[in-house]
């Protein structure tokens, strides 16, 4: 899935240069913690590694393998990926079977539950898909306002149940559309990001560089967000 919006320059050096400066401090920055007794109850598996960070990237490689070993398994790494992982509970009955579904064709949902399905995506494909989520626009846009280029694009505001984020998420897309940045379009949001973060990753060594990369982002939206904020002012 490409994206035809044309990435401004100073934004992609902005992430690259940022991802490439936090991606080394990530055993340390990034602390998402899930239970070894649930994944083992939910997919059988269990993970190796010494913190967070190494567990989560080992998490992701055997969720990507059993997804193309195990096609019937599908609908049980959504699941967990979304739910128990992710901590997302809002969803109907069978919509997460159905971004599974559509995924698992090779395509990509609309826009809605964006959060739910790129988890999805990341699992059956890391090299081609990341998690996009409320932490990791908010992020997108606070670079944007620290940097301050001249050209920006506003990533949309995604619900959340982190304080800082839910606080800060609108006025960092308001600042950033009030100073000229371009709106997406909700068809262009995942493909945008894609590209954008795939820029990021391409100085990164070692696997999983595209999931690293979104996980720089996911791990620094707080103070990404507060230092935005503050430079907003009153």
């Amino acid at each position: 899935m490409r994206s035809s919006i044309a990435l401004p320059h100073a934004l992609v050096s902005v992430v690259s240069q940022y991802v490439a400066q936090e991606e080394p401090r990530l055993p340390v920055t990034y602390t998402w913690q899930f239970r070894d007794d649930t994944l083992l109850k939910h997919l059988g598996l269990r993970v190796a590694g010494s913190n967070a960070y190494t567990r989560n990237l080992d998490l992701k490689s055997q969720l990507t393998r059993e997804w193309k070993a195990n096609p019937g398994q599908h609908d049980a790494i959504g699941d967990y990926y979304v739910r128990v992982w992710g901590g997302i509970k809002r969803n109907l009955p069978g919509t997460v079977p159905a971004y599974v579904q559509t995924i698992a064709k090779g395509k990509v949902p609309d826009f809605k539950g964006i959060a739910s399905w790129s988890k999805v995506a990341a699992a059956a494909d890391p090299e081609a898909a990341a998690i996009f989520d409320a932490r990791v626009a908010v992020s997108l846009n606070a670079l944007q306002v620290l940097a301050g280029p001249a050209r920006g694009l506003a990533f949309p505001v995604l619900a959340s149940q982190n304080g800082v984020i839910k606080r800060t998420g609108p006025q960092l897309k308001e600042h950033g559309l009030a100073g000229g940045w371009s709106p997406l379009a909700e068809s262009q949001v995942f493909p945008t990001y894609l590209a954008l973060l795939q820029h990021a990753a391409a100085g990164l060594k070692g696997p999983l560089a595209l999931a690293r990369a979104e996980m720089v982002l996911f791990a620094m939206a707080e103070d990404l967000a507060t230092r935005a904020e503050a430079q907003l002012g009153p």
